[in-house]
């Protein structure tokens, strides 16, 4: 058999496979960034990271795979059983990294006495939703939703907080605590601060800023910001005059 030919053979086989991952991992990537995960979500609560190894294993360990299966003077009826196992075996992993993906998808962003927090489905116990109130009882698919978590106000929910502390959660994660947030507007607008400090911290972000602020209709120093704080990672949520929130930076508020 002529050596060319195999080893065009391998690379035919390898490229149709590579096109094919490329168009899922497209297919995966409009979902993943286009609902679940929206900029600057898709940096600040990990989606990013996660995707990036599953594109890896999609697109290149498949076609390797079958550049090794199209082995010279393999019969042609043993191959395309070795790339349906090969298929099999990445739709597989995909099923699974999709779900990863959809259990850490961002689902609230709750302000939290000084700062904005977001959760993940992870981070949130299902079983509690109906504790929360009606509105808020379905966890989004189309990014985080805006909630405000309430303070404790008596001695025992002071002593349930503490031991949420102890064991790792904040008073956002018990659904039981949510309201809607413009119950708090207000409270989180007096917990701000002035959003040049954060312009002059993170230059970068400088156009952005003065576009969430011609977007709100404001100028940019009569805006403010909290910080957010995830477990993957940090932003800043940039507040209008009346506590509405006209859009998330994902640079550190914590100056």
């Amino acid at each position: 058999m002529n050596p060319h030919w195999q080893a065009s053979r391998r690379l035919r086989y390898a490229t149709v496979h590579a096109a094919g991952c490329l168009l899922v991992a497209a297919l995966a990537a409009a979902l993943v960034f286009g609902l679940w995960f929206r900029p600057p979500f898709h940096v600040i609560a990990g989606g990013l990271a996660i995707f990036g190894i599953l594109v890896s294993v999609d697109v290149v360990v498949g076609p390797l795979l079958t550049a090794v299966a199209a082995a010279p003077g393999k019969p042609e009826k043993v191959l395309w059983r070795d790339l349906a196992v090969i298929v099999a075996l990445q739709l597989a992993a995909l099923a699974y990294g999709i779900h990863v993906l959809a259990v850490a998808r961002p689902v609230v962003m709750a302000f939290e006495v000084d700062r904005m927090r977001l959760l993940t489905v992870a981070e949130i116990d299902e079983t509690l939703l109906p504790k929360a109130p009606e509105a808020l009882r379905e966890l989004s698919w189309t990014g985080p939703r805006l909630v405000a978590a309430e303070r404790p106000r008596t001695r025992q929910e002071m002593l349930q907080a503490i031991d949420l502390a102890i064991g790792g959660l904040d008073i956002s994660n018990l659904p039981s605590n949510w309201r809607p947030y413009e119950t708090q507007e207000v409270s989180a607008w007096n917990a701000a601060r002035p959003l040049p400090e954060l312009d002059k911290r993170y230059p970068l972000v400088h156009d952005e800023l003065v576009g969430m602020a011609r977007g709100s209709g404001a100028k940019l120093e009569d805006l403010r910001f909290l910080p957010l704080v995830s477990r993957s990672g940090a932003g800043s949520v940039v507040l209008a005059p009346n506590g509405r929130v006209v859009g998330v930076v994902p640079v550190d508020g914590f100056l």
